[in-house]
């Protein structure tokens, strides 16, 4: 699927299709015309017995998009096995799961992005992979993410808002980068960026639970900013006492003595450089 012949009149004309399976309403005029849109409330519930999926495409240049979006109501779709370079979006190059709407459920439950490669894509958001508040139990395995770059946070992947029981394993998370902003605080995390909900005057229900496990990230890069390989936003005031911010992390049985040296190493090392 390549996009580049993206003419005034084949955009106002996918505007009208949108509208017309949404009754009226267009939320893509700053994110128009990804190569594949899935929007699960346009008269159709995903269910896992029938979940669907998008597998085996090669997709290149889209311009505000994705790769390919997931809007809403997304529940159980499966990407897998496709090849997205070169593209370009809004809030994620590759591919978006959702929305940045302030305290939207927008409802993606078990979305299933593994076995892609996603290569060399750029968002003014994130550079490779985008989830949103509202997906739950996502997992995103066995993907190749290297060369994609991003304008605000996260390189390769970001996980934005509240989403329960994500994971992000077995991912090949190399040569990502991010733009480095430090008058806005933008430009963190080279590799995969973990931020919770932000929700004025009150408190945060945070980032929910999500395990990083078994990923190979290599030289990815956050410039003058925090987290060239991953970076996860602290616990902080009203959720913690004030001046008490924090990252809880958590030891298992699995974990070997030679892995928890090696992240007490990096935790003294995190600590030098902010002291």
């Amino acid at each position: 699927i390549l996009l580049g012949n993206r003419t005034s009149d084949k955009i106002a004309a996918w505007h009208d299709r949108v509208r017309r399976l949404l009754g009226g309403s267009d939320p893509f005029e700053a994110t128009e015309t990804p190569a594949i849109l899935v929007v699960g409330n346009a008269g159709v519930a995903f269910a896992q017995a029938h979940a669907p999926r998008i597998d085996g495409f090669g997709i290149t240049a889209s311009v505000l998009g994705s790769g390919i979006r997931l809007y809403s109501d997304c529940r159980f779709v499966h990407i897998s096995n496709n090849k997205i370079r070169g593209c370009a979006g809004t809030y994620a190059g590759g591919i978006t799961v959702g929305t940045d709407e302030p305290a939207v459920d927008i409802r993606n439950d078990f979305v299933t992005i593994d076995h892609n490669l996603i290569l060399r894509n750029g968002g003014l958001g994130v550079g490779g992979i985008a989830m949103f508040r509202g997906s739950r139990n996502y997992v995103i395995r066995n993907n190749v993410i290297s060369g994609n770059f991003g304008a605000l946070n996260g390189g390769g992947i970001s996980h934005d808002g509240l989403s329960d029981g994500g994971l992000i394993a077995d991912n090949t998370i190399t040569f990502n980068e991010v733009f480095v902003d430090t008058v806005f605080g933008f430009g963190n995390a080279g590799g995969i960026y973990v931020h919770g909900e932000e929700v004025l005057g009150a408190s945060s229900p945070g980032a929910g639970s999500l395990t990083i496990a078994g990923n190979l990230i290599q030289g990815n890069i956050a410039g003058q900013a925090d987290g060239g390989g991953i970076y996860v936003v602290a616990f902080s005031y009203p959720v913690v006492p004030m001046g008490k911010a924090r990252i809880r992390t958590q030891v298992s049985a699995a974990h070997t003595i030679e892995q928890l040296d090696r992240a007490a190493k990096l935790f003294a090392e995190a600590a030098a450089n902010v002291s």
